[in-house]
C-alpha cells in the first residue's frame, strides 16, 4: 500500500493565505479588458475548478467577465468562485436535476435572444455526471450554437496520478446505489482488460470495496479524494486488503485495475469470434490486437483463415 499526500513541508503558509497569494497573482496576471463581443451569442459549457480555485483557463475567466447569464448547480458554490476573480455576472440562474423540465425551455428563449449564456457544475466539466446533456440536446434542435471551454475533470486528473494503465478506459459515473443494481453493473465490466473508473460516495466506500473483491476478485485499486485541493490524497490498495483508515468523507475516485488478458491462444482466438459477429473483419482485427496484445498480422491471418472455414461450411 502506498499513499501520496499533496503537502509540501517547506510551504507553511495557511490554506486561507495561499488563496489569498494565489487570488493577487491571479489578478495581476489575467487579462482586464474584455467586450461583449468577445464571446458571441450562444451556450458555453465551462469547466470550472475541481479544487484549487486556479484550476480555470484565462479563456474561462474572459467569458464569465462577458456572459449574460449564469447557469449553475449551486449558485452558493459557484459564486466562491466569482467572489474569488471579483467577477459581477449580470444574471446568475440555477439549473439542476430537479428544476431541469421546467427552466430549459426558458433558457432556450434567452439563446434565441442571441444571449451569451454558460453552463458550469459545481466542479468541473460540466455534462459529466450532471444533466447538462438534456439541455445540449434541446439546443441542438433549435440550431442553437453550442460552444465548450475546456478544463479541469476530476476522474481524468484521477487518472494521470492514478499509475494505472491509461490508454483504454472506462468511466462508469456514480455506482447505483442499490445493492443488486451495483452488482449487475460490476458483473457486466469484471472481465474487462482496462482501467474502470467509478465515483463513490465516503459513505458507501467501504460496502463498494468488499463487493468490488467479491465480483472482480483480487485487483489493485486506487483511491482518489480532495484532488487539487491542499490536502489532496491518492491512495493505492489492494482490493483484498482494505486498510482501515480511510477518510469517509466527501467523495472519492475509484480506479480499477482491469482484468489482465492470458495472451494464449483460446483468449484472443475466442475474442477474435465474438468480435468478427459484430465488426468488419478489418475492426474485429484491430480490436483483438489491442485488447489482447497479440500481433495484428498473427491476428489477422488467423481471421482469414476462419472467414474461409465459415464460408466452406456456408456452401
Amino acid at each position: 500500500m502506498s499513499l501520496y499526500n499533496n503537502k509540501h513541508a517547506s510551504n507553511k503558509a495557511s490554506p486561507l493565505q495561499k488563496d489569498l497569494l494565489q487570488k493577487d497573482a491571479i489578478a495581476e496576471s489575467a487579462p482586464q479588458n474584455f467586450t461583449r463581443g468577445d464571446f458571441a451569442g450562444g451556450l458555453y459549457l465551462l469547466a470550472t475548478p475541481i479544487g484549487n480555485l486556479q484550476d480555470i483557463t484565462l479563456r474561462g475567466l474572459s467569458l464569465l467577465k462577458s456572459c449574460d447569464i449564469l447557469l449553475c448547480e449551486d449558485s452558493r458554490v459557484t459564486r466562491k468562485l466569482l467572489q474569488f476573480y471579483q467577477i459581477k455576472v449580470p444574471k446568475i440562474v440555477s439549473y439542476h436535476d430537479h428544476n431541469g423540465s421546467r427552466m430549459r425551455p426558458r433558457i432556450i428563449e434567452w439563446l434565441k435572444e442571441d444571449k451569451c449564456v454558460v453552463l458550469v457544475s459545481d466542479a468541473g466539466t460540466p455534462l459529466i455526471c450532471d444533466p447538462g446533456y438534456k439541455l445540449v440536446l434541446m439546443a441542438r434542435a433549435e440550431h442553437i450554437k453550442v460552444h465548450s471551454i475546456p478544463g479541469a475533470c476530476a476522474f481524468v486528473t484521477a487518472l494521470t496520478l492514478s499509475g494505472l494503465p491509461s490508454d483504454k478506459f472506462i468511466f462508469l459515473g456514480f455506482l447505483p446505489r442499490q445493492t443488486k443494481a451495483r452488482q449487475i453493473l460490476l458483473q457486466s465490466v469484471q472481465h474487462l482488460p482496462m482501467t474502470l473508473i467509478v465515483y463513490e460516495s465516503a459513505l458507501r466506500l467501504v460496502k463498494t470495496l468488499h463487493q468490488l473483491h467479491d465480483i472482480c476478485g483480487a485487483r489493485k485499486i486506487v483511491l482518489a479524494r480532495e484532488l487539487t485541493k491542499f490536502y489532496e490524497e491518492v491512495r493505492v490498495i489492494d482490493s483484498a486488503a482494505i486498510p482501515d483508515d480511510l477518510t469517509l468523507k466527501g467523495e472519492y475516485v475509484l480506479l480499477i485495475e482491469g482484468q489482465m488478458l492470458q495472451n494464449n491462444d483460446d483468449d484472443w482466438q475466442a475474442l477474435l469470434q465474438q468480435a468478427m459477429l459484430k465488426m468488419s473483419l478489418k475492426q474485429a482485427v484491430q480490436t483483438t490486437a489491442e485488447l489482447s496484445g497479440v500481433k495484428k498480422q498473427t491476428i489477422y491471418h488467423y481471421a482469414l483463415e476462419l472467414k474461409a472455414q465459415n464460408s466452406d461450411d456456408a456452401t
